[in-house]
């Protein structure tokens, strides 16, 4: 190979970098909304939202509510659903999303709870009563798992004590 073909074949390799280089900057325009899930207001209202482009349908149900309770949501042109509830009482709640008939967390708020069948996202409004439920500087020991027999049922059975 000659000189003048290596200077060749470098310049299309860095065009062809350059290329590669520039398409990738438009990345930005097509990428999904920015979603804040759940949003506590000042007077302790809670808008709910999720992203879900193809969805027909979406609900919230929550602890605060009577049960089997729900709030439609709304869908917005960039495919957000969202609902804003009326103010709630300082506490910790639980709720879970149901997109087109099926249960889902809330996949933007990191913080789920399991109470041994389901899971569910949850939150806490400050408040008076609510520092019961936050994280506290005290020594919190420890957990343990043991079986015990269940004399009712007369079989084996875990516990948490």
């Amino acid at each position: 190979m000659n000189l003048t073909n290596l200077k060749a074949w470098t310049l299309a390799l860095l065009l062809l970098d350059t290329g590669t280089i520039a398409l990738a900057q438009e990345r930005s325009a097509m990428q999904a909304p920015k979603v804040v899930s759940p949003e506590i207001a000042s007077d302790n209202s809670v808008t709910f939202r999720v992203l879900s482009t193809d969805a027909n349908a979406v609900t919230v149900n929550g602890s605060w509510m009577a049960n089997g309770e729900s709030l439609p949501l709304k869908k917005d042109e960039r495919g957000v659903w969202s609902v804003s509830t009326a103010p709630l009482a300082s506490s910790m709640y639980h709720y879970n999303f149901l997109v087109d008939g099926v249960a889902a967390i809330d996949p933007t708020n990191p913080h789920a709870l399991r109470d041994g069948v389901r899971y569910a996202s949850m939150l806490i409004i400050p408040g008076e009563g609510a520092e019961l439920f936050e994280l506290n500087e005290t020594p919190h020991g420890s957990i343990s798992k043991v079986w015990y027999q269940s004399p009712s049922l007369d079989i084996y059975r875990r516990m948490y004590v």
